[in-house]
C-alpha cells in the first residue's frame, strides 16, 4: 500500500447470533501516508502500524465507531474503480397486476403454421366435466 492509493475501510464485528458479521463502512478513501520501515537488503513483506487516510470529519466519526465495535481492515481498490462498495437498500419495485383477460389463448407457432387454442375458465372447465359425466351416464 502507498500514497496516492485508494481503500475501502471494513469493519468486523460479531452480530447478536455470535457469527462475524463484515461490512463496507467507507468506499474509495485516499491514502495519505504509509508507516514504513525502510531496509534496504530484506524482500520480506512489513507489517504497516499506521496509515493515514483523508477523511472528513463525518467519516472520521464512521471509522471511529467501526473500530468501537469491532475492527477495521482497508481493502486496496483496483485504480481504474471509482464505484460506492458500501451496501445500499435494494430499489422497491411496484408491482402491478394486470386485469384478467377476458377471452384467454394460446397461440403455438410452428415454423409458418400457427395454431390458437382458446383456454377456459376453471368454472367453464367444470360445466364441461359435468356435461360430459352427465351425458355418459344418459
Amino acid at each position: 500500500m502507498l500514497p496516492g492509493n485508494h481503500v475501502d475501510v471494513v469493519a468486523t464485528h460479531n452480530d447478536r447470533t455470535g457469527a462475524i458479521a463484515a461490512e463496507t463502512i467507507l468506499s474509495n478513501v485516499k491514502v495519505l501516508a504509509v508507516d514504513q520501515t525502510a531496509s534496504s537488503n530484506s524482500n520480506e513483506p512489513v507489517v504497516v502500524r499506521a496509515v493515514t487516510l483523508e477523511l472528513t470529519p463525518t467519516e472520521g466519526e464512521t471509522l471511529l465507531k467501526g473500530k468501537a465495535q469491532g475492527s477495521i481492515q482497508l481493502a486496496l481498490r483496483n485504480p481504474l474503480d471509482e464505484s460506492d462498495a458500501r451496501r445500499k437498500e435494494a430499489p422497491v419495485e411496484v408491482v402491478k397486476v394486470a386485469a384478467p383477460v377476458k377471452d384467454p389463448s394460446i397461440t403455438v407457432i410452428r415454423g409458418t403454421q400457427s395454431i390458437t387454442t382458446h383456454l377456459i375458465s376453471d368454472m367453464s372447465c367444470r360445466e364441461h366435466r359435468n356435461n360430459d359425466r352427465n351425458q355418459e351416464a344418459s
